[in-house]
């Protein structure tokens, strides 16, 4: 539940004027951008090549506005601000967005997110809210949609594995708001809102929040259990796990002041890195490479194939080229070149090996699964896409053309976007790396390590 302002109170110090900034917080914009970013995965998982742009583009822009038109309704509902121009506001939102994922997405995906506006906006904040103590854990099903939406943008059907991420958000839901709520328990009262803290108690809420979290454990084990996620998804999202357990039993046996909402901000975290996961790639020696291998090193990471004809050996021709005077540059961590191949089908561990050492013995090549390689070319920024039959031996893979920077500390900091010209291969400029690399470890140095995204 995200903070929110009384426009009523406001409008009284302000002669009545709603600024754009007042609408702004209406649509709750941090707890959208949390669904919109568990709708995201849903699309990402849903298929092993990149999403269409427009699907992607239409399809957040779409389950956003319906999501902030459900945000606004509630809040004219909770703070009883003047209805008239904030309703209107909702009815445009939800309208508009209603009609972009119709037109551009799926009639499914509309009327889907149109269910979901209804379940929070009305079912919930009308009737719900104020009616039972287990309004979260029934009304909690509309917010735990947006994996699902997300996934039936990309594919216009509904998935079991599309089901099991709503599952996850569904269990999830009740002890993050559990856990505000006994921060805030004297306010719900105040309202006369029956959250579970007011009408059973702050001590029964906390054996809840423990109990639910346990189960949210449990639940995080059916990805790795149906072949939907790998070895690598169940180590981190036990860890996860452990940390939200650690918390719920703080907050029933040990609790301080603070315990209640370092728990409401621990989940959202939870949440957050529990769908972005950890990867595990395999380098062209046969080891295992992984968040910890991007670690110590500058690691300038370029995505490919060995089967491109032009792009990928010209880019890696470059790289080699400036390659001994990156080396040479005064940073404390050395500098790696890595080329991730998006084609495992054709690109084994041994040509893999070959390639790179043709180029230069000190690269380092990778490759993995499909479901291991797209979300992290996604988290890097670039995307990739087979286009055509892989039953056509000499099939193209379509994939950015971008270098990207990784830092010391596995974090992406930087991409050096290829430069467009008429009658040009399109590839990034090796004298451009090499003009900002001395800039960027300068900075680093300095503790001023900020993205640095150059044109």
């Amino acid at each position: 539940m995200a903070k929110s302002v009384s426009l009523h109170a406001r409008t009284s110090r302000q002669h009545n004027v709603v600024t754009w900034r007042d609408y702004y917080e209406m649509t709750k914009p941090n707890v959208v951008m949390l669904l919109l970013l568990t709708a995201l995965v849903g699309m990402c998982l849903a298929t092993p090549s990149w999403v269409n742009a427009t699907v992607l583009i239409c399809g957040l822009l779409g389950i956003g506005m319906l999501s902030a038109s459900a945000a606004v309704i509630n809040h004219v509902v909770d703070h009883k601000i003047s209805v008239n121009n904030a309703l209107w506001f909702a009815g445009v939102l939800g309208v508009v967005g209603f009609v972009v994922l119709a037109l551009f997405v799926n009639m499914l995906t509309a009327w889907l997110t149109l269910a979901s506006l209804v379940g929070y906006a009305f079912i919930y904040t009308m009737y719900l809210k104020r009616a039972t103590p287990q309004n979260i854990v029934i009304g909690g099903l509309a917010g735990a949609a947006p994996p699902l939406l997300g996934w039936t943008a990309v594919t216009g059907e509904i998935h079991a594995h599309a089901l099991l991420l709503v599952l996850i958000i569904f269990t999830w839901t009740p002890q993050h708001f559990w856990a505000l709520a006994i921060h805030r328990e004297k306010d719900y009262a105040k309202a006369k809102v029956p959250m579970l803290p007011v009408t059973h108690g702050v001590s029964f809420t906390k054996t809840s929040v423990l109990l639910y979290t346990v189960l949210l454990g449990l639940v995080c084990l059916l990805p790795y259990l149906t072949g939907m996620s790998d070895l690598i998804y169940l180590i981190g999202s036990s860890v996860l796990n452990i940390g939200f357990l650690y918390y719920a039993l703080k907050l029933k046996f040990d609790a301080e002041p603070q315990t209640a909402m370092k728990t409401f901000r621990f989940s959202i975290i939870h949440l957050m890195v529990l769908f972005v996961s950890p990867f595990s790639l395999t380098s062209h020696e046969g080891e295992v490479f992984d968040n910890s291998s991007l670690e110590g090193q500058w690691n300038l990471v370029f995505v490919g194939y060995t089967f491109c004809p032009d792009i990928c050996p010209t880019t890696m021709a470059e790289l080699n080229g400036i390659y001994p005077e990156l080396k040479a540059l005064n940073s404390v961590e050395p500098i790696r070149i890595v080329f991730v191949s998006v084609d495992p089908n054709r690109d084994s561990i041994e040509r893999l090996s070959e390639y790179v050492s043709y180029f230069n013995e000190e690269f380092i090549a990778v490759t993995g699964e499909h479901k291991a390689l797209f979300p992290f070319v996604r988290n890097l920024g670039m995307m990739y896409a087979i286009a055509e039959s892989t039953d056509n031996p000499n099939y193209l893979v379509d994939h950015s053309a971008s270098v990207v920077l990784v830092d010391p500390e596995a974090r992406v900091i930087g991409r050096f976007k290829p430069k467009r010209e008429p009658g040009k291969l399109s590839i990034s400029d090796s004298q451009q790396i090499l003009a900002d690399m001395p800039k960027i470890i300068s900075k680093q140095k300095n503790g001023n390590q900020n993205n640095f995204w150059t044109k």
